[in-house]
């Protein structure tokens, strides 16, 4: 608060009486006497720019300079970096308010108050960027899984087995594995892919040892391999935000509520004086605008609109994505299980050069072929995206050449998007098997627009030209336009395909060969529920309407069927699908095109954690094993959502399908659990590797748990479902006033809160039977009664 004129003017009168001075320059803090130095500081009330500060400062009058302490100017929220220092004086250092380009510092006529206008430059910079937490893992245990996808189906008499097997093990040291195909037919069993799998979450890297597939780039098609891979994965910290966001920036001379308004979000945030760079939520990609309103204490309120555009196919600045590859090329995948090619090698790199620019090369070798590119892409704020990349290739064929551009733009209203791609007869791929010259070309538009309630058009054209060898090139062009939109709580599709293929006009004016195609398609659903819907579909020669129920999460059935005509013959199909703790099943029947078949799919796996052997769901991602310290079977929820199966003391619970390296949020319910049989908690959040198990423990209570019947002042049960808190923690009042107190403590004292108010009683000392039995009741008093007492 400012001092009161009486009160300066005697601190004014001290300071003459005792005229104590201190030496000029830094380590001078010994007292001595000398002529026209400094007084005592004087203390005086201060505004800032409008604003008074809740505490008074000292300053400094000397030789008709303001000094101020440095300490002070940090409560006000000043930068000291633009004020030289100029003074110390018991141990405090002083700086010169005179001079300073942007501020302004005088004092009133009475000397009480110390006026200063600060241009927003000298407070600190504020940088609010797009939240960044990083989820630490938890550690895993050893696990060991067998995943199966299998079908058997008999179809016109013809009776197979085929799906996918997939077993390995895991554990703090990463995931080894090895999938198989099976089919009956011709092939038996095939080896698919073997490796095993090293995570380094906290860098963002992959180690994979074994069968893989290659990272590839804009011009150059990933490539299977068995070998060697180490490279950059983004996907082993989900909340990272790679891109660049738009920054939006501004100032403020007061503290100040900052709104940030667009299409799709809304931010608000409070900023203190000075000059601030905001980052927009990263989910505004595209073209888009941003209105930034500023609000002073005043009300004193200012717009500013920006346009941007932003593309998360771009890298933050001084951010890199590399890969590393080595081995031999796979050769019949699928169906030889050790059928490999040359050997190979490859290195790719990406970096964001800047919020607009992100460059990328990459160089890939084999025995037979060598090739290198670059490219990069670049956002033309507020238009688009346009990517440029180019790569020589050099072998058996000759030095190739291949180019390749795009560019997009990405609105609320609208999409458009363009690409084109030319290869020259000699270039060549690794891995690719073209043999015969001739060159290529791709040329690929889309573009969609909303209207609103109703509904979205998109159309795309694309055409591929492909030159033979002492032939006529040959041309396939696809076209295709529907409409959708959302009608009376049904989803309407209707559409148009155009589809043409052949070789173009000869050289001596001979026209080419093909064939074209013009079809329409169309599809009504109309959902009946949170799982039931109906559906209608129609296009080329055949027309059908469904049933869909689909399977629930935790467990239940399901149902399909279809009835229609395919080619002016009848069509056919049903299905039952029942989900289990152990898996999915299903038993579907067909009729169609005068054949007619019966198959039942089998889903699901088997994983063996810390010695526990269960049947479970689809094995994917990540997985927990759930341990309930608990006489009572309890419920497992996951993202409260029911788990099938419940946990106890002695039988356990695994769930599959978590987020690996995400947050994932077990518990159980507590409508399962007895009074008594209080948990230490009622959910946890886990952080699982990929394919990895980790433990989630549900403890039992306190030891020195205690159970009380809490009355009201008139001796009766307080109502059932009253919350009530004590140090140790909160609950709800049960049948009867009874309650479970965790980490029991007599003497201390418990607050109920509920219809009739807030009460509050004190924890007896209990020991024993007495301690769990709740014979006693425990009065609850109303605060007014409390105090009083």
């Amino acid at each position: 608060m400012p001092l009161a004129p009486r009160h300066l003017r005697a601190a004014l009168a001290a300071a003459i009486a005792l005229p104590v001075v201190v030496g000029i320059g830094a380590g001078c803090g010994s007292a001595q006497e000398a002529p026209g130095a400094p007084g005592l500081p004087i203390p005086v009330g201060v505004v800032v720019n409008g604003q008074a500060m809740a505490e008074p400062g000292l300053l400094l009058v000397h030789e008709g300079r303001l000094l101020a302490r440095r300490s002070d100017l940090e409560a006000w929220g000043l930068t000291g970096r633009a004020f030289t220092p100029a003074q110390v004086l018991e141990g405090e250092s002083y700086v010169s308010l005179d001079g300073v380009k942007g501020l302004v510092a005088r004092l009133d006529t009475d000397g009480g108050i110390l006026r200063v206008d600060a241009d927003a430059a000298l407070f600190p910079r504020l940088v609010v960027d797009a939240d960044r937490r990083r989820v630490p893992v938890a550690p895993a245990v050893p696990a060991q899984f067998v995943d199966y996808d299998l079908t058997v189906s008999n179809w016109s008499g013809k009776t197979q087995l085929t799906g996918l097997v997939d077993a390995g093990f895991s554990g703090a040291w990463g995931v080894a594995d090895s999938s198989f195909l099976v089919d009956s037919g011709n092939r038996g069993v095939v080896r698919l892919d073997t490796a095993l799998r090293r995570d380094l979450p906290e860098r963002r890297m992959r180690l994979v040892l074994g069968d893989t597939v290659g990272r590839g780039a804009p011009w150059s098609r990933p490539v299977r391999y068995g070998g060697v891979f180490l490279g950059t994965d983004f996907s082993l910290d989900p909340q990272a935000i790679n891109f660049p966001l738009p920054v939006i920036s501004g100032s403020a001379l007061t503290p100040s509520t900052v709104e940030l308004l667009s299409q799709s979000s809304r931010q608000s945030l409070g900023v203190g004086p000075g000059t601030f760079d905001l980052a927009l939520q990263p989910r505004l990609t595209g073209a888009g605008q941003v209105t930034m309103s500023v609000r002073d204490l005043a009300g004193n309120t200012r717009q500013v609109t920006r346009s941007f555009y932003a593309s998360p196919n771009l890298l933050r600045p001084g951010l890199n994505e590399f890969a590393l590859e080595a081995g031999a090329l796979r050769k019949d995948y699928g169906f030889g299980s050790f059928a490999y090619g040359p050997l190979f090698a490859a290195s790719g790199l990406r970096r964001g050069l800047t919020n607009t620019l992100t460059v990328e090369g990459r160089v890939e070798v084999s025995q037979a072929t060598r090739m290198a590119g670059v490219g990069g892409a670049m956002v033309i704020e507020p238009l688009g995206e346009v990517s440029l990349s180019g790569a020589v290739s050099q072998g058996s064929a000759g030095t190739g050449t291949l180019i390749r551009a795009q560019a997009q733009r990405i609105t609320a209203a609208y999409t458009l998007s363009a690409s084109y791609e030319h290869a020259d007869a000699r270039f060549r791929q690794v891995g690719e098997a073209r043999q015969n010259g001739g060159g290529r070309s791709e040329l690929a538009v889309a573009g969609g627009l909303s209207l609103g309630w109703a509904g979205n058009i998109n159309a795309s054209y694309a055409r591929l030209r492909q030159d033979i060898g002492g032939e006529a090139p040959s041309r396939f062009d696809l076209a295709s336009a529907y409409y959708s939109t959302n009608l009376r709580g049904g989803y309407l599709a209707v559409g148009v395909q155009y589809t043409a293929r052949g070789s173009e006009p000869r050289r001596n004016g001979r026209a080419g060969r093909g064939s074209r195609d013009l079809g329409f398609f169309g599809s009504l659903t109309v959902p009946l529920g949170p799982r039931r819907r109906v559906s209608a579909i129609t296009e080329q020669g055949r027309a059908a309407l469904a049933y869909d129920q689909s399977l629930p999460d935790d467990s239940g059935m399901g149902l399909r069927a279809l009835a229609g005509v395919d080619q002016g013959s009848a069509w056919v199909e049903g299905g039952v699908s029942y989900r289990t703790g152990a898996g999915d099943l299903r038993i579907d029947a067909a009729q169609r095109r005068g054949q007619q078949g019966v198959q039942a799919h089998a889903r699901g796996g088997l994983l063996r954690v810390d010695g526990t052997l269960l049947a479970t769901p689809h094995i994917d991602q990540g997985f927990a094993l759930v341990d309930v310290d608990s006489d009572t079977p309890v419920t497992v929820l996951v993202e409260n959502r029911a788990r099938a199966g419940k946990a106890q003391t002695g039988r356990r619970v695994i769930v599959t399908g978590l987020q690996p390296y995400a947050e994932n949020h077990i518990g159980v319910d507590p409508a399962d659990m007895p009074v008594d049989e209080g948990l230490d908690a009622a959910a946890q959040v886990v952080v699982p590797g990929w394919r990895q198990a980790v433990r989630v423990s549900f403890g039992g209570a306190a030891d020195q748990g205690a159970r009380l019947r809490l009355v009201d002042s008139h001796g009766d049960p307080l109502r059932i479902g009253s919350r009530f808190a004590w140090a140790g923690g909160v609950g709800v009042v049960g049948y009867d006033g009874e309650v479970w107190i965790d980490a029991y403590v007599g003497g201390a004292a418990l607050r109920v809160s509920g219809p009739a108010g807030f009460c509050r009683a004190i924890i007896p000392e209990l020991s024993g039977e007495a301690r769990l039995t709740a014979t006693t009741p425990t009065a609850c008093v109303s605060d007014t009664e409390w105090v009083q007492k």
